[in-house]
């Protein structure tokens, strides 16, 4: 009697566990699951990504069509992306693509370091259908004009096609910059049909000295703990760059507002409005 009264108990607790998290939003889910997950499962989801990324970051939203560069600065440092061209599946012209922006755009950037440092070669293959390889990042998965999948081809594009910068200048006259394209080369087949296995293997295989530079710098970051936020850029970027800093401090440091605007804001807004806004990505993530 006690043992099925306990295995109804733990069942109980169990269906009750369900019935809260489908009474949750996307975004509350996310969250719910990754509070729930076993200590254990955390561990074993590490993931690596470029430490670069913790300093400056891609845009947070589209910038306008005719925009060329971005640029992102972090005291003396500056992160460049160039916009770059692809050719059209079907005819094989040059199209320009836009430069890299939001959760998504992370999310692979983070999914092409990760299978890079993890395999220990710059080839990477992709899943076998594009709604697999949306599943792999964690992503959820809807079509038409509106849908995921449709923005998710185009940042993918849009990361197979731009060029990094890294540049730096002392203030009294010395500047250095470093140019790497991440992707040296693609091949890539997406049917029409976004559920259809694709009849050749896709890969991604990143240039020597992206692939180099990324072996050197790499950072494990938990991809739950990004995943869980993933419905905003900046929280994604405040999770990467706390585990960065809290690797590289050897004792606490004061931060200006002034050093985090120019990190965590896209625009040149008030500091008055942009404060509240990073206090509630910060009082989100503690959450």
């Amino acid at each position: 009697g006690r043992l099925n009264g306990l295995s109804f108990t733990v069942a109980d607790m169990k269906q009750d566990k369900r019935n809260e998290r489908a009474s949750l939003t996307t975004v509350e889910r996310r969250r719910f699951d990754y509070a729930n997950d076993a200590p254990e499962a955390v561990a074993e989801d590490l993931r690596w990504v470029h430490s670069v990324t913790a300093l400056c970051g891609m845009p947070y939203k589209a910038l306008p069509a005719d925009r060329d560069l971005w640029v992102k600065k972090n005291g003396r440092a500056q992160l460049w992306i160039r916009r770059g061209y692809l050719p059209d599946p079907m005819t094989g012209d040059p199209i320009m693509q836009a430069i890299p922006y939001g959760s998504k755009a992370r999310l692979l950037f983070y999914y092409l370091c990760n299978e890079a440092v993890r395999s220990g070669s710059p080839e990477i293959q992709i899943a076998e259908t594009l709604t697999g390889f949306m599943r792999d990042l964690g992503l959820d998965v809807t079509g038409g004009e509106r849908g995921s999948i449709r923005t998710f081809r185009k940042q993918l594009d849009n990361i197979l096609a731009c060029e990094m910068a890294i540049s730096y200048a002392d203030g009294e006259g010395y500047s250095e910059a470093t140019f790497r394209r991440p992707v040296e080369k693609y091949q890539l087949w997406i049917p029409k049909d976004d559920r259809q296995q694709s009849l050749w293997r896709s890969t991604v295989t990143l240039s020597p000295k992206f692939y180099e530079s990324l072996a050197r710098h790499a950072l494990p970051i938990v991809i739950r703990a990004l995943r869980a936020v993933s419905q905003s850029s900046r929280q994604m970027d405040l999770i990467v760059w706390l585990t960065y800093r809290s690797r590289a401090l050897a004792k606490p440091t004061a931060i200006g507002w002034e050093q985090l605007q120019a990190q965590f804001s896209q625009t040149k807004g008030a500091m008055r409005s942009f404060k509240p806004k990073f206090a509630a990505d910060i009082k989100a993530l503690q959450e």
